[in-house]
């Protein structure tokens, strides 16, 4: 390790990188301003074909932290980042930070004292988030006022996490065995974090502090938020609730009700994959909406409410 933390428990801050040259050094910076004394960096920079990687190699020589690289000569995706991330990780506790995020200097020690003082039926905290710009500028809306979702504690999550994704992904500190006894993050998803927190929701509680300990960037880039990423994020969601039926759940109507909600959406945006969506959701599901809209997407007609679009924009 290079330091010794004595008995203060060690927490490992990963960060997968991705052509973020101009973010990285703020987030490493939020990093280095972390009040919390017993801190790893890991930093994985997965195939950037711009300067991050350059970046991070000056920014570690001087970092107070011990720090990781490991570097993908080939973009390997975010959910394979992310599981070479925690095969590295000594810490007890784990806080995954994507490259253009920030933390709060108080945000890993108010966890973990959070955490050391919980049960080991806790699997995690989170807090709130304050949303920023491009620019690092606080924006005035919501986090959970964006996603029209609401922050819940405690166990039995599952089916409130089958509706929305609601644990921002910089504002959480983990047990670093929970993850791994989840055996890691599903690398076939696009991304990383929904899929981990089901896992997890069904066996440990959660705690939410509603300080705002961490920012999540609004950006061109940003995968939750950018438009332009409706389509796979679509594919994405599709796959992780398929993952969720035969698994042991207490109910897995819901699971079918979202599935056929993302089949629906991903024909009413016009996807790529909705045929294959709606013929994998009928097969299994005779539902009738699901057939008239099968047939329609054989057709090559568009959902109806693209023709209404058009009429009144005529």
């Amino acid at each position: 390790m290079g330091i010794n933390f004595g008995n203060t428990p060690l927490v490992t801050i990963g960060i997968p990188v991705y052509n973020a040259e101009k973010f990285i050094t703020a987030t490493l910076n939020s990093v280095e301003q972390q009040v919390y004394p017993a801190i790893e960096l890991i930093v994985v920079n997965d195939g950037s074909t711009d300067n991050s990687f350059e970046l991070i190699k000056t920014w570690a020589k001087s970092s107070k932290w011990p720090v990781t690289l490991l570097n993908h000569e080939k973009n390997k995706g975010l959910t394979a980042s992310c599981n070479a991330l925690l095969h590295k990780a000594n810490g007890k506790y784990f806080q995954k930070l994507d490259a253009d995020d920030l933390i709060r200097p108080d945000k890993i020690l108010t966890q973990v004292n959070v955490l050391e003082k919980s049960s080991c039926e806790v699997a995690l905290v989170y807090g709130n988030v304050q949303l920023i710009n491009e620019d690092g500028l606080e924006l005035e809306e919501e986090y959970y006022e964006r996603i029209g979702s609401t922050p819940l504690e405690g166990k039995g999550l599952y089916n409130a996490l089958l509706e929305s994704n609601f644990v921002p992904n910089p504002a959480v500190l983990t047990r670093t065995r929970v993850l791994k006894e989840m055996g890691g993050y599903d690398a076939t998803l696009l991304y990383e974090d929904w899929d981990m927190w089901l896992k997890i929701s069904r066996k440990y509680s959660f705690i939410y502090t509603p300080e705002k300990d961490s920012c999540y960037r609004i950006s061109s880039n940003s995968m939750m938020m950018g438009p332009q990423n409706g389509a796979a994020l679509n594919d994405t969601v599709f796959t992780m609730l398929k993952n969720q039926l035969n698994t042991g759940v207490p109910d897995e109507n819901i699971i079918w009700n979202r599935l056929k909600m993302q089949a629906i959406y991903s024909f009413y945006t016009n996807g790529p994959a909705a045929l294959s969506k709606l013929k994998w959701y009928y097969s299994r599901k005779k539902d009738l909406k699901i057939a008239f809209y099968y047939i329609l997407a054989l057709l090559r007609i568009r959902h109806p409410s693209a023709y209404l679009k058009r009429t009144k924009t005529k």
